[in-house]
């Protein structure tokens, strides 16, 4: 029974979309009654092996500025922490809570056991639960013949206006701790700045200058200048797909922008078209966090329990400078790019024939840009273990070579490797004893050499997955994969002309 004493409000559940442009669920809201934001930190998702200090990093200072943006408006955003079915317990006892409105999210399987848990309460509360589009991932049965289709019409709609006012309630907005649940060291950002005005002047920057070198030097190990560096505003919400979408069009017909600036923005939109087609795959089968995609695979590779292995790629100690120099890069910066990404996964499931479900929450974790939907798609794709996909075996000493010839990045990286010359970079494990002591480093005891010989682990691992690949039992699941994920290509297309994005590769 409704309580008249109390105010009744809307509950707006902030999760994964850290703004109030562009947000559907704000907008609704803000028509109906006073609105009470609201962000949830949630001790349990923060227990998870995927989440990091470096993730509420981003998050902790896109919520102070989502307050501050909500303040102005009327009513700055309310923080608890606790289960979620608690909190709204807990606010039920000052307020009478007519409707959540929340943004639909794809995040891990245990946010979306969550969900469905809320859902089932507010259900059995009397509560309405009004879920609502992000971006161009569908919930419930899927048909990929259109959903293409489905996608530009999402992108063409117009952008949601901020509410000009919220009507606001008197209630202890909470505090925004510097570190997560569990996770008491902090992890200061680098690469990018979580505020609004960070997000759009990142995205100024990139459509009005760095989109010009974007499809030429994206695969480069130093592509951070020529990337757009939006994958973190995109994972977790600062600024939403369909913004991006927007101001790409706006600025490829406003006449001002150079061809070569053009052609990049152009293969970035591509890139985000199939953002959302590798979304949609975790949406449609959230299995796939821990499980292979064609079960063909489970067994394929090792146990779980060689840690030398995984020790040596985890720290980025496998010999092969450019795989450790990448490594290393991205646990002091939280990003990397999008090739780069891909070769720690392939020599790590490949070379080093190390189980992708002991790899893909490491990476999780120290991704800043995390995103669930790319994230365990495109591990499972250079892991080889999706059936369907060409298998991508990166030779370690060849992307060295291709993408750091001077090794300019390694040394970065590697500073045990400062004095060694470029003819020697890629391969150091060559070099005979007069010259490491020339340079100033003993194999063994400065830099190791390399835990496997890559041409003969790759030529196993090829052989291993190509005799998997080829088995009636892999053949019988492909068809219901190829059926439920496999892009509908439509030949004329811009966005099939681009290349496909490979892990956060924004």
């Amino acid at each position: 029974m409704a309580n008249p004493s109390l105010p009744v409000v809307d509950i707006v559940w902030f999760k994964r979309d850290l703004r109030i442009y562009d947000h559907a669920p704000l907008w609704h809201a803000a028509q109906q009654a006073n609105v009470l934001p609201l962000y949830v930190i949630e001790p349990e998702l923060w227990q998870q092996a995927d989440a990091s200090n470096r993730h509420w990093a981003f998050i902790k200072d896109a919520l102070i500025d989502c307050r501050k943006a909500l303040k102005q408006l009327g009513q700055a955003l309310v923080v608890r922490e606790g289960d979620v079915c608690e909190v709204f317990d807990e606010l039920s006892r000052i307020v009478e809570i007519h409707a959540v409105h929340a943004h639909q999210e794809t995040g891990n399987l245990w946010s979306y056991q969550r969900d469905i848990k809320v859902a089932k309460y507010l259900k059995t509360h009397g509560i309405a639960f009004h879920e609502y589009r992000q971006q161009g991932v569908l919930r419930g049965p899927v048909n990929r013949n259109d959903w293409a289709d489905r996608w530009d019409q999402f992108m063409a709609e117009q952008l949601i206006p901020i509410p000009k006012k919220i009507r606001s309630i008197d209630i202890p907005l909470g505090e925004i701790p510097d570190t997560a649940p569990g996770h008491p060291n902090p992890f200061v950002l680098r690469e990018v700045t979580a505020s609004r005005q960070g997000a759009e002047q990142t995205l100024a920057r990139f459509l009005h200058g760095q989109s010009t070198y974007y499809p030429a030097r994206i695969g480069q190990p130093a592509a951070r200048f020529a990337s757009s560096r939006l994958s973190a505003h995109l994972a977790w919400g600062t600024l939403s797909i369909r913004e991006v979408v927007h101001a790409i069009n706006q600025a490829i017909t406003d006449g001002r922008t150079e061809e070569r600036q053009q052609f990049g923005l152009q293969q970035f939109k591509s890139r985000l078209y199939w953002h959302c087609h590798f979304i949609q795959k975790l949406e449609s089968e959230p299995s796939i966090e821990n499980e292979e995609l064609n079960p063909a695979f489970t067994s394929l590779r090792g146990s779980k329990d060689d840690q030398h292995r995984f020790k040596a790629w985890q720290l980025g100690k496998t010999g092969w400078p450019l795989v450790d120099a990448c490594m290393r890069s991205l646990i002091a910066t939280g990003w990397l790019n999008f090739r780069m990404r891909a070769l720690l996964v392939s020599v790590a499931s490949n070379q080093l024939w190390l189980p992708w479900q002991l790899t893909a929450p490491y990476l999780a974790k120290l991704f800043v840009d995390y995103e669930p939907g790319i994230h365990y798609p495109q591990i499972q794709m250079q892991s080889g273990t999706t059936g369907i996909n060409q298998l991508r075996m990166y030779n370690p000493i060849k992307q060295s070579q291709d993408n750091d010839p001077k090794g300019e990045f390694i040394k970065r990286y590697i500073p045990e490797l400062r004095f060694v010359p470029a003819q020697w970079i890629h391969t150091p494990w060559l070099l005979p004893l007069n010259l490491q002591r020339e340079y100033g480093v003993i194999l063994d005891r400065d830099y190791p050499r390399p835990v496997v010989d890559h041409e003969a682990a790759a030529q196993f691992a090829k052989e291993q997955v190509y005799q998997t690949k080829r088995s009636p039992e892999a053949k019988r699941f492909n068809k219901r994969i190829i059926e439920k994920h496999a892009s509908r290509r439509r030949t004329t297309s811009m966005r099939e002309s681009g290349p496909k994005p490979q892990m956060e590769l924004f």
